[in-house]
């Protein structure tokens, strides 16, 4: 499931061309000191040393499902916003009655399982821990699959969707050619999650105020493990043997404050969150590929 090195390398295209960032804090988790590393091909960030199965295990244990993380997957609007992109896509394929849709990561309240109904398709779900495959299990009524249930199996899906995955991940491009395998003929490949590496002004300002203060650490565990830009979302498909058809990439308020918080605990650095994102959110209506969110299919590459 991982590939535990200690040898820094991109997660996104498996570079060895790193150096440490300035500009993530120093995270201390497990009594570890752990610091992302900045891939110079990429541009993607990932952290270093790699967490073992057993921390992901225990990370994402019902524990994580139950608490409010503030992470983009627990803070944005609501769940019908969220998927929104997800539900216009489904809508939008014809003839899909009966075809299987598997979400990878579900969570304990997939919203994907009624967009899939809706549009005739069977819903599928995966989740690590036993424990949160019963929740979701008494909150939906679909049975669900562990990772071994999938690879032991011999069932192929039509639409596989990873919401909010990837930067979970310690070796996502394994895991992708995993998936790719169990993709049926003409299967399409769906993903969303957050852009925490690209360059924005909110996160421009992020950047300089971790590099001010480099010397702190902070014990929020290390939930996302790796931080994506659109360039290293784009080669991690390549190096895992898709095609993209299409990204969209937009902004969302997450991790700014909103005007009654700033209101409520004026800060300069509230202040300065607040109005940096609302730049972010004209620009990235103005501009293409800007943006702290992305929605992406994508297809086996044929050729390889």
């Amino acid at each position: 499931m991982s590939m535990a090195s200690d040898v820094m390398h991109c997660y996104f295209c498996g570079s060895q061309k790193v150096k440490l960032s300035l500009s993530q804090r120093t995270i201390l988790f497990g009594g570890e000191e752990y610091r992302f590393i900045f891939c110079q091909g990429c541009r993607g960030f990932s952290l270093f040393p790699t967490l073992t199965d057993s921390q992901l295990f225990d990370l994402y244990s019902s524990d994580y499902v139950d608490q409010d993380q503030g992470e983009p997957s627990a803070s944005e609007d609501t769940s019908a916003v969220k998927f929104s992109d997800l539900k216009e896509y489904l809508r939008k394929q014809i003839g899909m009655q009966g075809k299987v849709f598997l979400d990878y990561g579900c969570g304990a309240n997939p919203v994907s399982f009624q967009l899939a109904r809706e549009n005739g398709f069977l819903p599928r779900g995966m989740e690590l821990s036993a424990d949160v495959r019963e929740l979701a299990a008494l909150n939906t009524g679909v049975k669900l699959l562990s990772r071994e249930d999938i690879r032991g199996g011999s069932e192929l899906f039509d639409v596989i969707f990873l919401g909010d995955v990837l930067e979970h991940l310690v070796d996502p491009v394994y895991e992708l050619k995993f998936l790719r395998t169990k993709l049926a003929e003409g299967g399409t490949l769906l993903a969303q999650g957050p852009l925490q590496g690209a360059m924005t002004l909110t996160h421009l300002m992020v950047r300089l105020f971790a590099w001010a203060t480099r010397g702190k650490v902070t014990s929020y565990p290390p939930y996302h493990v790796s931080l994506a830009s659109s360039i290293s979302m784009k080669r991690l498909l390549e190096t895992s043997g898709f095609q993209l058809t299409h990204i969209k990439t937009f902004e969302v308020d997450w991790p700014a404050p909103s005007l009654a918080e700033v209101r409520r605990h004026f800060t300069p650095r509230n202040l300065t969150l607040f109005v940096t994102k609302k730049i972010d959110k004209l620009l990235a209506a103005i501009l293409p590929r800007y943006g702290t969110r992305y929605f992406l299919s994508c297809s086996p590459n044929t050729a390889l």
